[in-house]
């Protein structure tokens, strides 16, 4: 695994701080907050692996090897199970109730636009293009949460400012790389 210097916890530190910042803006927009969102990731054992993975996806020239690949993949699959705003921490997502299913939208919002906005990936087009290709088929959402799941990207789509979320990564460094392929509108193009 690759060594955990101070450069790269400060790097986690301001990032981490940023994606929370970015939940809690998204969970505004919608009438919530969730202060201790990903609290898990500034401790062991969830620390360094997700130190070193958030300084490598900022980082290109960074030595990211398989086994720090493999270690991160462990790490996330305890924090999915471990935190209940992630639908793999229930015996099924239907079990999701509504405060953690609106943190969950929130995380997915603010992952997406930091991918989106500063780190130029276009895996996904949008919150609802990921929600449609990957997130509904895996945990088969129920219809009520779909609804809700819909009416708050709605509520999202429409009060969300590009520049006041961009004012929230202000000051994290690393490298941009350059814009990907924008992939074909999901069906749901037109909410977000």
């Amino acid at each position: 695994m690759a060594e955990l210097t101070p450069e790269i916890l400060e790097f986690h530190k301001k990032r981490t701080d940023a994606h929370i910042a970015g939940v809690n803006y998204f969970a505004g927009l919608v009438g919530a907050r969730f202060p201790d969102h990903d609290a898990d990731k500034s401790a062991a054992p969830l620390l360094e692996p997700y130190a070193l993975k958030n300084y490598a996806n900022y980082h290109p020239d960074f030595p990211w090897t398989d086994s720090d690949e493999a270690a991160f993949d462990r790490a996330r699959r305890a924090h999915h199970a471990a935190a209940a705003h992630h639908p793999e921490s229930y015996a099924a997502a239907t079990d999701m109730p509504d405060d953690r299913i609106t943190e969950m939208l929130c995380d997915w919002s603010a992952a997406n636009k930091e991918q989106l906005l500063i780190r130029n990936v276009r895996e996904y087009i949008d919150v609802a293009d990921f929600f449609a290709r990957e997130a509904l088929p895996e945990h088969r959402f129920s219809a009520g949460q779909s609804r809700l799941i819909v009416s708050l990207m709605a509520d999202m789509v429409s009060r969300f400012d590009e520049g006041k979320f961009l004012s929230i990564w202000e000051g994290i460094g690393g490298q941009r790389p350059a814009p990907g392929p924008i992939r074909t509108p999901s069906p749901f193009q037109a909410i977000w």
